[in-house]
């Protein structure tokens, strides 16, 4: 069923992100599982991950002679050039920790990096998050984790997450999609870029109009 959705809603074309969103019964907050090969059952996963990273090749690519991820970012380089005091600080993060970085980046209150896994376990192979990364190639994928025990940490210490907790989650996350550039690496593949300086001055004037405030989109 999983698959037949992301094929009839993606038209045939791979996604760029797949979210997973449940609710968790154990640890506090709200945090997030992604996929991060050198952490998974399968030490084809390691290994294979361990040969790009020795050939200094980032993405998610399998044939990495195919991948245009180098060039792209050279071009992009060339294209700002360095003398532009607003060109963006591209930086090529592993797709496992883009969103979780950015949501640490804005402060989103209710989220807990400490609490956010990135191995690939044996028993969670028929995951939603899982599927997604493995049959549909989707680097972006997630499984985001909203804790029935509530809140340990930070401004909702002690109180349960609310709808008002959730829809803040949700304009984090779609915020966080604003900061990415995706750019193709291959014929079918794209790596995420996160765009840092105009994140830093966009929360630094926000910031500003809502100091007091926790719900700032």
């Amino acid at each position: 069923m999983l698959l037949q959705c992301l094929h009839t809603y993606s038209n045939g074309r791979n996604p760029v992100a797949f979210l997973d969103i449940h609710g968790h019964s154990r640890r506090h907050n709200i945090f997030s599982y992604s996929c991060f090969p050198l952490l998974s059952w399968k030490k084809s996963d390691q290994q294979n991950y361990s040969k790009k990273y020795l050939q200094k090749h980032m993405c998610c690519c399998a044939n990495s002679t195919l991948c245009q991820l180098d060039n792209r970012l050279e071009s992009i380089k060339n294209e700002m050039g360095e003398s532009n005091h607003l060109v963006y600080q591209h930086l090529a993060v592993p797709p496992f920790l883009t969103i979780p970085l950015l949501l640490q980046y804005q402060q989103s209150p209710a989220f807990d990096l400490d609490y956010c896994s990135f191995a690939m376990q044996k028993d969670r192979e028929q995951t939603a998050r899982l599927v997604a990364y493995r049959q549909y190639g989707i680097a972006l994928t997630y499984t985001i984790e909203c804790s029935a025990s509530g809140c340990n940490r930070g401004p909702y210490a002690g109180q349960h997450l609310s709808t008002i907790q959730m829809e803040e989650m949700g304009q984090f996350l779609a915020k966080s999609f604003n900061f990415i550039q995706f750019i193709y690496c291959s014929q079918q593949q794209h790596f995420p870029l996160i765009q840092l300086p105009a994140c830093q001055e966009s929360f630094d004037q926000h910031d500003d109009e809502n100091k007091g405030k926790i719900s700032v989109w």
